[in-house]
């Protein structure tokens, strides 16, 4: 008799659930939104219980999806892409919690890339690199809190380095060194103390 009972509050249970799942408040709608002079779709979004909740894709006059996001209780939480209008990747990461974090990249519009950026709680935290139109690398570093941090090189479209800085807190601090373009021969140094320039040394005949 008590196996019975206990089968019959499970199947009560199972059936309980089912029930509050498919009430219409937990169910999310589609959402269409129509430009009132055009009439033309510029997004469609999911919604739950008044909150963006889920998918939302933003189109443009032509009707070419222009960014693709993701949100939960009307919160940015999962992947974000945006796109050029020839529909090549400008800018894809992720959100959680209504803050971007982990690695974000940006593209040119012939599909290299741009940048590469890393994030926490919505500020870059962690290793970052720019790049120049054809892929070579022109930047990289560190940020911390949102503000260059470290030590960062930079580097001409040939590839060769050009220059090398020291950051704290998003100013220049110790030694900034920069290079000549051919030779890579050190043609100058500098010394910031606090954000501000201590020392200036130019160099007549490059050094090795």
């Amino acid at each position: 008799m008590m196996q019975s009972v206990s089968r019959l509050s499970y199947i009560v249970l199972l059936v309980s659930v089912a029930w509050l799942g498919c009430k219409p408040g937990n169910q999310p709608k589609s959402i269409e939104v129509h430009d009132p002079a055009t009439q033309k779709l510029t997004e469609t979004y999911e919604e739950l219980n008044g909150l963006k909740h889920g998918v939302r894709k933003l189109y443009d006059t032509s009707g070419k999806i222009i960014a693709i996001e993701h949100y939960r209780q009307g919160l940015f939480d999962g992947p974000y892409e945006s796109y050029y209008p020839g529909g090549q990747s400008k800018e894809k990461g992720q959100y959680q919690n209504d803050q971007m974090t982990g690695t974000w990249q940006y593209f040119f519009e012939n599909g290299k890339t741009k940048e590469e950026l890393t994030f926490a709680n919505g500020v870059e935290e962690g290793p970052a690199k720019e790049f120049y139109d054809n892929g070579q690398l022109s930047a990289s570093g560190q940020y911390k809190a949102g503000m260059e941090d470290g030590l960062w090189k930079f580097f001409f479209t040939n590839g060769n380095l050009q220059q090398e800085s020291n950051f704290t807190s998003g100013n220049k601090e110790g030694l900034q060194t920069f290079y000549d373009s051919a030779t890579g021969k050190v043609i100058k140094k500098e010394e910031y103390k606090n954000g501000r320039p201590a020392r200036y040394e130019q160099h007549n005949n490059p050094q090795n």
